[in-house]
């Protein structure tokens, strides 16, 4: 309960800490994201992707957010917290089918979250390019 409580602390602390954010401030966590995270960090890790990741999407910052199970579908999301496309996931694996090219190649990609509740694995970089034909 002690632990619960130190992890809700730390999510309103974030979420404040983060909501005077500027926009394009591509260095800080935007607000819906803030948001996200501590809404996430809220619920059971059943209910939250695995990992959120931000990468480099023709130049600008994006969110790629990896889901915790089976045929789900991967989002990226800009820096508005649009969904651009899902690269991967579903059923196919090949996502939504709309992402020609989801990552600036030899970008950095930066690891933002995973949920503290979820069990321990290892985080691998999004490898995000150009799918392969159906």
């Amino acid at each position: 309960m002690k632990r619960l409580a130190n992890i809700s602390g730390l999510s309103a602390a974030l979420c404040l800490s983060l909501a005077a954010c500027a926009f394009n401030d591509d260095d800080k966590l935007p607000e819906w994201l803030a948001t996200q995270i501590a809404q996430y960090e809220a619920g059971p890790a059943e209910g939250a992707p695995m990992e959120i990741w931000k990468i480099s999407y023709k130049g600008k910052p994006a969110f790629y957010f990896r889901s915790a199970c089976c045929d789900a579908l991967n989002p990226l999301l800009n820096y508005k917290g649009e969904e651009i496309c899902s690269p991967d996931g579903g059923f196919t694996g090949h996502g939504s089918g709309i992402c020609p090219v989801t990552s600036d190649f030899d970008s950095p990609a930066e690891f933002l979250w995973s949920h503290p509740a979820a069990r321990p694995y290892e985080k691998v970089r999004p490898i995000l390019g150009p799918q392969p034909p159906l």
